[in-house]
C-alpha cells in the first residue's frame, strides 16, 4: 500500500481501499440495457441528411487519397477496372 495506511485500522482500510472493500468483485460486469432506458429516439431529416452527407464526403475523400497515392501507370489500371465494376 506504499504506506499510505500502514497505521489505520482494518475497517478503514475496507472502507477507502479498492482492493480491500471488494469493489471489484461486487461490481455488476454485464447489465442488459432495456429499450427505451431514458427516453425515445428522435429522428430528424437533417440529422438524417447530415450523416449521409458526412458519409458521402469521407467515402470520397478516401476513394481521391487512394487515387493520389498510386503511381499513374497503376491508375489507368486501376480506373479502368472500376469503370467496369462499377
Amino acid at each position: 500500500m506504499a504506506g499510505a495506511y500502514n497505521n489505520v485500522t482494518e475497517q478503514t482500510k475496507m472502507s477507502y481501499c479498492t482492493n480491500h472493500s471488494f469493489l471489484i468483485q461486487s461490481a455488476p460486469w454485464i447489465e442488459i440495457p432495456y429499450p427505451f432506458q431514458w427516453s425515445t429516439p428522435i429522428f430528424r431529416a437533417s440529422h438524417v441528411f447530415g450523416m449521409i452527407g458526412a458519409a458521402l464526403t469521407a467515402s470520397i475523400g478516401k476513394f481521391g487519397a487512394l487515387f493520389v497515392s498510386i503511381p499513374l501507370s497503376i491508375f489507368a489500371v486501376v480506373y479502368f477496372l472500376l469503370s467496369i465494376y462499377c
